[in-house]
């Protein structure tokens, strides 16, 4: 990964960081278990809010191969992710639920096949008409 690509990743997270209030507690890679359902995962962010209220973040690679939207299989895979997360972690006796988001990170290749860039949070992957997206992030409501 070039310098320049790290730094827009690390200024993303530190500009979504900055946008809570001071108290909130940030997790990443947090690893959970459901013994009902006898699954896990890695949610990649957790954020819980000096009020009690739990924040989810994963982060998606995806190769949109020139087009300018995510596809809908991609967008319900992830909903289904996230909701499984939301209910692992209620489990856990967590209740109140705020943001539960996707963020698509997109790569860029050039003809020749070499990596050319990123682009988070659908700051530059042009439209995306899906009505869950709420500025390049993927909500489940």
């Amino acid at each position: 990964m070039s310098d320049s690509t790290f730094s827009r990743l690390e200024n993303y997270a530190s500009e979504l960081m900055k946008s809570y209030p001071p108290g909130s507690v940030f997790l990443s890679e947090t690893m959970i278990y459901s013994n009902k359902a006898d699954e896990a995962g890695t949610i990649d962010l957790v954020v819980i809010n000096p009020d009690g209220k739990v924040d989810l973040y994963d982060w998606k690679t995806i190769n949109l191969y020139g087009k300018d939207s995510i596809p809908y299989y991609k967008e319900e895979a992830w909903n289904i992710q996230l909701g499984r997360y939301k209910g692992i972690l209620k489990e856990y006796g967590l209740k109140d639920f705020g943001k539960l988001r996707v963020i698509p990170i997109s790569t860029r290749w050039n003809k020749r096949g070499d990596f050319t860039g990123i682009d988070i949070g659908g700051n530059t992957l042009g439209p995306i008409p899906r009505t869950g997206l709420k500025g390049g992030e993927i909500e489940q409501t």
